[in-house]
C-alpha cells in the first residue's frame, strides 16, 4: 500500500513541477502591406487623378521627365503591424527594410532604410509604419522598358485609388523585405528576410 501512495505522489509532484516551469513561446506581430499614398512622379501627384482625368500637361511632364533620364518617384508605403495576441505590448526594436517593385515578373529594388527607435503595438491592436520611398524611375527601368511602358507602371501604382487596390497590378507590385527584432513579454524574436506583401505574414 505504501508503494502505491508513493507512486501517486511522485506523479503529482512531477506534474506540478512541470506546470511551474512552463514558459510560453514568444508571440510577435503580423505584417501586411497597407497602402501606397501619396504618390508623386516628376512632381505630379497622381493620387489627384483617376485613370481618365490626368491632365495633358501633367502627362507631358511625366513623359518628358522619363525621356530626360531623371524621373523622380516618391511615395509613402504604409505597412500594417498587428498584435493579435493577448500577451501585452510588443516592441519592434529593429525594422530594417528593402522595398521592391515588380514589373513584368521582375522584382526591382527601389529603396531601403531602417526605423529609428522603438515601435510599440498594444495587445489586440494594429499600428502603421510609414516608409518613405524614393527612386529614379528612368534610371531603374530605362534599360528594360520603353518610355510609355515606364509611364504606365507609374500610373498603375499611383492613380487615385490604385495604391489601395489589393491586386498584383497595383499595390501588389510592392514587396518589403525586412529584418525584424521584436521584444515580447516572453522573450525576443529575431527574424531575417521576412517578405511582406498583400497577405498577413508572421515571422
Amino acid at each position: 500500500m505504501k508503494k502505491i501512495v508513493f507512486a501517486v505522489l511522485s506523479v503529482f509532484v512531477v506534474l506540478l513541477a512541470s506546470g511551474c516551469m512552463y514558459d510560453p513561446a514568444p508571440v510577435g506581430c503580423s505584417f501586411q502591406l497597407g497602402s501606397m499614398s501619396p504618390f508623386f512622379v516628376a512632381g505630379v501627384r497622381l493620387n489627384n487623378y483617376s485613370q481618365d482625368s490626368l491632365k495633358a500637361d501633367d502627362d507631358s511632364t511625366i513623359i518628358a521627365s522619363i525621356e530626360s533620364g531623371d524621373c523622380p518617384v516618391s511615395f509613402v508605403l504604409n505597412t500594417s503591424i498587428r498584435n493579435a495576441g493577448g500577451q501585452g505590448t510588443v516592441l519592434i526594436e529593429k525594422f530594417d527594410w528593402t522595398v521592391r517593385i515588380a514589373a513584368e515578373g521582375i522584382q526591382y529594388t527601389v529603396s531601403s532604410g531602417e526605423i529609428d527607435g522603438r515601435i510599440g503595438v498594444e495587445a489586440s491592436q494594429t499600428g502603421i509604419v510609414c516608409l518613405m520611398v524614393s527612386f529614379n524611375a528612368a534610371e531603374l527601368w530605362g534599360e528594360d522598358f520603353s518610355v510609355p511602358e515606364i509611364r504606365d507602371i507609374c500610373l498603375d501604382l499611383g492613380f487615385k485609388d490604385n495604391g489601395h487596390i489589393r491586386e498584383d497590378q497595383h499595390l501588389g507590385r510592392a514587396q518589403i523585405e525586412v529584418d525584424i527584432t521584436e521584444d515580447t513579454q516572453h522573450g525576443s524574436i529575431n527574424a531575417y528576410s521576412v517578405l511582406i506583401g498583400l497577405d498577413w505574414v508572421q515571422p
